[in-house]
């Protein structure tokens, strides 16, 4: 609980969260997200990828359900974003990040067995990469920043890291056609931890941000469902092992702390711990709990390793950025406070020429 609090807490209070708890809390949750794959893999082999999609945001919307039930401020979040729309503070596409979610899943149903996994995970880190620097570039979560030679290198070593797992794997194949396509899924995941980022900061909620995340997704798992099975409604169905719903509620918690932690770290650094976090935790899960279907080569740790040193470099130039700014900040407040005292003694001076005129 306290480390979830010192995530959320209002800067204006106690200042930015560190930069070193933020990366590691990406990293966590990047971890968490490895277990909620291993969950989601679990329920598509029982039925398909989409009744696991549904059982996974079904969940996560009815645990969010119950929180905002018991959080005036998450509730009135939602009147803030009506008000921060009507306003145009918030741009009307923060509102649909929960669509690049839907699309992951449905790239990885469709792409991922064809391609193997080794190629669809370089695909999708690419388009996570590229799409956090070009994100942050334009400040899509709401702070730009530039794509300095640190970011660059932490970018390519970052691609680099599952590339050189990709071209190892002997699953491997190559479809120009699903590659984009994983691609793409990747840019949106880029894109939808922006777009949560600007839409938290305007409910002042992470859960509500997640709310309205959730409830877009479920809209859209529940009308690929009817189309693709008109009359049929066994994908609606819940399973009976408790342990498959963890996913649902890794979802929550993957969803409200990218929103928060995005404002810090932006879209770039946030993806590249979590990327790191996902890796960790699938050679920990193989580790711990063996599938049997991929077994742990040394490109498995020297992936990992250049993933932590891409993470590492480009937390260097956030860490720099932030000095930079908060030097400028001192600066100006030094100005405006040289500023006020000259205003103040102005007067002052006035009184002592029109004295030293009348002596004279």
């Amino acid at each position: 609980m306290r480390f979830w609090k010192g995530l959320t807490r209002k800067s204006d209070e106690r200042g930015p969260v560190p930069l070193p708890v933020a990366v590691a809390a990406a990293v966590v949750v990047g971890a968490l997200v490895s277990v909620q794959a291993r969950v989601s893999a679990d329920l598509a082999e029982r039925s398909h990828v989409y009744a696991a999609a549904w059982v996974t945001v079904a969940t996560g919307t009815a645990i969010l359900l119950v929180v905002i039930a018991a959080s005036a401020k998450a509730r009135r979040g939602f009147g803030q974003v009506a008000s921060a729309i009507r306003a145009r503070t918030l741009p009307w596409w923060a509102l649909l990040g929960g669509m690049a979610g839907i699309f992951f899943v449905v790239t990885q149903g469709t792409a991922a067995g064809v391609l193997g996994l080794a190629i669809f995970g370089m695909a999708v880190v690419a388009g996570q990469v590229v799409g956090g620097l070009v994100f942050d570039w334009i400040g899509l979560a709401g702070r730009p920043h530039k794509p300095s030679l640190l970011r660059v290198v932490g970018s390519i070593l970052a691609i680099a890291a599952v590339a050189f797992g990709a071209v190892t794997a002997e699953d491997a194949n190559i479809d120009l056609l699903l590659i984009a396509m994983a691609f793409v899924s990747g840019l949106g995941l880029a894109a939808a931890s922006g777009a949560t980022g600007r839409l938290h900061g305007a409910a002042g909620s992470a859960m509500t941000a997640g709310m309205i995340n959730h409830m877009l997704g479920l809209t859209i798992v529940v009308v690929i469902l009817l189309a693709t099975a008109p009359g049929d409604f066994s994908g609606f169905q819940f399973p009976a092992e408790p342990w498959l719903y963890v996913g649902g509620a890794i979802g929550v918690v993957g969803v409200a702390a990218g929103a928060i932690l995005v404002q810090r770290l932006g879209v770039l650094l946030l993806g590249l711990g979590m990327v790191a976090g996902q890796l960790l935790g699938a050679l920990l899960l193989e580790l711990i709990v063996p599938t049997g279907t991929s077994a742990l080569s040394p490109s498995t740790f020297v992936g990992i390793a250049l993933t932590l040193v891409a993470v590492s470099i480009t937390a260097l130039d956030a860490k720099k950025g932030a000095a930079g700014a908060e030097k400028g900040a001192a600066g100006a407040e030094k100005e405006a406070a040289a500023g006020e005292k000259q205003r103040e003694d102005e007067p002052s001076a006035r009184i002592r020429a029109r004295g030293s005129e009348s002596a004279a």
